[in-house]
């Protein structure tokens, strides 16, 4: 789950960054510019504004597009509120997640602090006389002999 929420967002995020045509309202119409072969658009006299010429981030021409009708601005429109609502669902999606995994790391860091290790008390080391009690410090452990 959390690799498809993962793949989910770098996928919407490289998307976000990718240039992308919107419409763009150029000598009294709108028209899909802003694109890699729609960066510059400019309003073809001889067509009778109804359509623009496109050019490249180089200013080399590729191309025209058409303006937009109605039904045209409806659909991109409807593309953009469906997009809108996918994005909101991630968002949701996230929330829950993200509030599922700080639940789980509150639990488990509650499991952590209650199950420390405490060493047992060290019993008194009983004295007999002329005995030589040695030592041995390894790190955590301690060996002593007579």
């Amino acid at each position: 789950m959390k690799k498809q929420i993962t793949l989910l967002l770098c996928s919407l995020v490289l998307a976000g960054c990718a240039d992308q045509a919107a419409p763009n309202l150029i000598g009294g119409h709108y028209y899909m510019a802003g694109d890699a072969q729609c960066k510059r658009a400019r309003v073809d006299v001889l067509s009778n504004n109804d359509r623009v010429l496109c050019y490249d981030a180089d200013m080399k021409y590729t191309g025209y597009r058409s303006a937009m009708d109605a039904n045209d601005m409806a659909v991109y429109q409807t593309q953009q509120q469906a997009q809108a609502q996918q994005i909101q669902a991630l968002n949701t999606q996230l929330a829950i997640t993200n509030a599922q995994m700080a639940a789980q790391n509150a639990q488990n860091m509650q499991i952590i602090n209650s199950t420390r290790y405490s060493a047992p008390a060290a019993a008194p080391v009983p004295q007999q006389d002329n005995t030589v009690i040695r030592c041995v410090n390894t790190g955590n452990y301690t060996n002593c002999r007579y």
